[in-house]
Formats: structure tokens, C-alpha cells, sequence
């Protein structure tokens, strides 16, 4: 099975290699040792940053399968996890060589780097970004309650088992809450892989949500603006569908949220928490979502003492009492991050799950979309999401649980989360762009980190980095 990394080299000295048939790397590869390869997720970044306005480059795609123990996948000097060759190139690995011109935008214009992807995938994929962006989503529902797309072979590893809140999970990645609105096809979406499934956002009445179009695809991002509104089906049809998968495997944690016409949202809240508790692995609390409006003044201290005290009576209070997760949103400054921790460690809740999407708009290429109103989901999440999980981490101490959210979308992206301050991670944009498969990639992406590293546990990797993005500014 071939394993795509991509370099980016000028003309001349790619041209000499193939004069020699051995590339030993530019002068920076040189100097430090060893050739710098991206994978599929890093090669834009990796043009951005190192070879901004530059002409005359070629992407070179190389099989790393075929270079044996030579490649190494290394925590680079910006903490993620870069392949690095020890040794010259066999040019019998080049799969192919394109040349990487500048758009008009100034930016490196790159093919789709489709390797990482199987033909089902990308098939798949072109099937649907050929539809609006609701239908498709609809469409790839429809897909997985009929069995489609088959899975790889499932990854299991021991090293990759997590116990949070007294759950074991047979690994750290899961689906986050916004794609299985219904509770439609929780284990569908464990048979791809998952950990774990969160299905909602649930309100206690159907909605519709908000006018469409309100879903935009910002392809040259890998990104998502949303302003659905909780539109789903209430919880009655979920609670049936729920009820009706009693005694099977797999974690589904269910989240629940306020109608928008609610005259009582904490009762909204405590209703979801009554009439889920016995079904849920989890729950989660949702506050934090940009497309309700006044929702999230509920992260505000005063209020949301209120909200966690009515949720966690009503858990006392119901059939079973699963771990209660809060939703915060990215978009928080420092003194509001210490409110909402002082209130989750004084209610006593489980964990928190960071972040939500983010009503910022971070440098955007896709600058026609970016003034749509809604939340950003997806690449340009990442940073600001991963910087409020460890300032988090830094209030909360060690010992509540944290889901890391924001940008996930590889197994180095994953894996920055824990050593941020993770416990687990959980994805959605990123499977729109990677396709079904992506599950099993990152989670055979930590397996071989683990093996490198020699690791009895992702858990080892926790905190890791923690200081050197809780240092960062909002």
C-alpha cells in the first residue's frame, strides 16, 4: 500500500538529481541531517511558510513506503509530526513530478493531492461536491445507513485504548457532534473507525433552522462556514432510534441543546439531560454554537452557574447518570476562559469539549465565501481552537477530561491535540475533504508514531506541549 510525502524543490536541483538518479536534498536538508518531506495535509502549509512567491518549483510525490527504515516521522521544531529522510532519495520511489506554479492570489496552485485517498474516496468525493452542500451531506447519510462506503479493516492497537470518566474507548478519535443530527447511524459511523460517535445537536421540539443556503464549502481552505441553527428532528425520533440500539457496543455520546423559540433554554437543557441520560455514554451541553442567536451568552458566569446546577440536578435525578461534557466556543478571551473553569470545577462537570466553530475569519483564501455569516469550521481552526484547549488544560489541572476539536485532520493534527492537553480528539470538516477512510489513516498514522517512539500509550504524549500553547495569545 503506497504512503504519499511530497517535496517541494526548485527546477535546477531536481533536474541535476535526475541527471545523478539520487536527490541528497536542498541546503537546509543538508544542514540539518536529513530531507524534509511533507505529507498530504502539510505540503500548502509547508509552501506558504518556506517558499512564499517563489517560481520554478516542482512537487515531487514519493512512495515513503518504498523507503524503508530510512523515513522517520519526527516532531518538528512547530511541534507537529514531519517525515524525514535519513539518507539520499532512491529516485525509483518518485511516483510523480509536477510542476507547483503561483496563482494569481500569489499562492502555490496544487494539484489535488488525492494519495492519501482511495479511488472509492475520491470517486465518492467528486460525487458529492458535485451537489450543494446540504444535499450531499444528506446524500452521504443515505450512504452509511445502507452500508456504504465499506471501511478499511478496523485499527486496533492497545496503545491507543483511553479510559476518560470511567469509559474505556478502543481509541482517542470520534465523530464530533453536527453530522448524525438524528441519531441516524451512530454505528455506521463506528464501523469507519470511530472511537466514538456524538450524535445532535437535539432541541426538545423539531426545528428547521435556519433559511438555506447555509452551508458553503471553502474548498481552497478545507474549510466549512455553517449557519444551520440546530435544525433536527427533536427528541422524540432520536430518543426512539437511540432506544432501539439498547445493547449494542460502541460509545455515542448524544448532545443536546435549546430550542431557538425557547421562553426556558436551562429547562431545554435539563430535558435533554432526563430524557437521553439512560441512552447516552456521554452527554454534551452545548452552549457555544454562533448560529442560535444568544446562545452563547450563556458561557457568561452568572448564567452558566445556573445552567451546570439545573443539569447536574437533572442527572441526579434520571434513570442513569453518564459524564456531562461542556461545548465551549474558540471564540473567548482570557478572564471568560477562567469563568467558565472556576464554574465547571465548582459543579463538579466531567469535562469540556474545545472548541465549537469560530464566528473569526483567519486569513481566508476562499475570499468570496469568508464574509458569509456563520461558524468556520475545518484547517484554519485548528491554531486558535488548539491554544484555548491548553489554556484550558492550564485552569482546569489535570484531571477533567478534555475532547480537543478544531482542525483535525491527520494523524500529526490528532496528535497535537493530546500534547496539547487532549484526552481525546474528535473530527468532522476533515472527513468532507479526506474522504471516509480518513479514521483509519489517523489512526494507523499513531499507531507507527507509537512504534517509533516506542510508546506503551498515547497517553505518555499528553501535555507534552502543553506549555507552548498555553503561552500563545487569543
Amino acid at each position: 500500500m503506497s504512503q504519499l510525502i511530497y517535496k517541494i524543490v526548485p527546477e535546477p536541483l531536481w533536474r541535476e538529481a535526475e541527471r545523478n538518479r539520487r536527490f541528497t536534498g536542498a541546503p537546509i536538508d543538508v544542514a540539518d541531517g536529513f530531507i524534509h518531506f511533507s505529507t498530504a495535509g502539510q505540503a500548502r502549509e509547508t509552501a506558504a511558510k518556506h517558499f512564499a512567491g517563489q517560481t520554478g518549483l516542482l512537487l515531487v510525490a514519493v512512495d515513503g513506503a518504498r523507503l524503508g527504515d530510512a523515513l522517520k516521522y519526527e516532531v518538528s521544531r512547530g511541534g507537529a509530526l514531519f517525515p524525514h529522510l535519513y539518507g539520499p532519495l532512491d529516485l525509483n520511489a518518485v511516483v510523480w513530478v509536477q510542476p507547483l506554479p503561483l496563482g494569481t492570489d500569489g499562492l502555490h496552485q496544487f494539484p489535488m493531492l488525492e494519495a492519501e485517498m482511495s479511488v472509492l474516496d475520491r470517486l465518492g468525493q467528486r460525487f458529492l461536491f458535485a451537489f450543494d452542500p446540504e444535499a450531499a451531506h444528506g446524500l452521504s447519510i443515505a450512504a452509511l445507513k445502507c452500508g456504504l462506503p465499506i471501511g478499511g479493516r478496523p485499527v486496533r492497537d492497545d496503545r491507543l485504548k483511553v479510559r476518560v470518566c470511567d469509559i474505556d474507548f478502543p481509541n482517542p478519535l470520534g465523530m464530533a457532534a453536527g453530522y448524525d443530527k438524528n441519531a441516524e447511524i451512530p454505528d455506521a459511523l463506528l464501523g469507519l473507525g470511530f472511537g466514538f460517535a456524538e450524535v445532535g445537536t437535539i432541541t426538545p421540539l423539531p426545528q428547521a433552522g435556519n433559511p438555506k443556503p447555509r452551508i458553503f464549502r471553502l474548498t481552497s481552505d478545507e474549510a466549512v462556514i455553517n449557519r444551520l441553527g440546530f435544525n433536527n428532528e427533536g427528541h422524540a425520533a432520536a430518543e426512539q432510534r437511540l432506544a432501539a440500539r439498547k445493547g449494542r457496543a460502541g460509545i455515542v455520546g448524544v448532545n443536546v441543546g435549546a430550542n431557538k423559540d425557547s421562553t426556558d433554554r436551562v429547562g431545554d437543557y435539563e430535558r435533554g439531560v432526563a430524557r437521553f441520560a439512560p441512552h447516552a455514554s456521554y452527554l454534551t451541553v452545548n452552549i457555544s454554537s454562533p448560529n442560535t442567536p444568544g446562545l452563547r451568552n450563556m458561557q457568561a458566569r452568572e448564567q452558566l452557574g445556573e445552567l451546570l446546577s439545573r443539569v447536574m440536578a437533572a442527572r441526579a435525578a434520571a434513570a442513569a447518570q453518564p459524564a456531562i461534557f461542556l461545548k465551549i466556543a474558540p471564540d473567548l478571551v482570557e478572564a471568560e476562559l477562567e469563568d467558565i473553569a472556576a464554574e465547571v470545577t465548582e459543579k463538579a462537570i466531567d469535562g469540556v469539549i474545545v472548541s465549537n466553530t469560530t464566528i473569526a475569519r483567519p486569513r481566508l483564501r476562499s475570499a468570496d465565501l469568508a464574509g458569509e455569516t456563520g461558524g468556520l469550521s475545518g484547517k484554519p481552526l485548528f491554531e486558535r481552537s488548539t491554544i484555548v484547549l491548553a489554556k484550558m488544560r492550564k485552569l482546569l489541572g489535570p484531571d477533567p477530561a478534555i475532547i480537543g476539536v478544531g482542525g483535525v485532520d491527520s494523524a500529526e493534527t490528532a496528535l497535537e491535540k493530546i500534547r496539547a492537553g487532549a484526552d481525546l480528539v474528535q473530527l468532522y470538516t476533515g472527513m468532507i475533504y479526506a474522504g471516509p477512510a480518513l479514521p483509519g489513516r489517523i489512526l494507523a498514522g499513531m499507531v507507527r508514531f507509537a512504534d517509533m517512539q516506542r510508546l506503551k500509550s498515547l497517553r505518555e504524549l499528553r501535555d507534552s506541549n502543553l506549555d507552548r500553547w498555553a503561552s500563545k495569545p487569543l
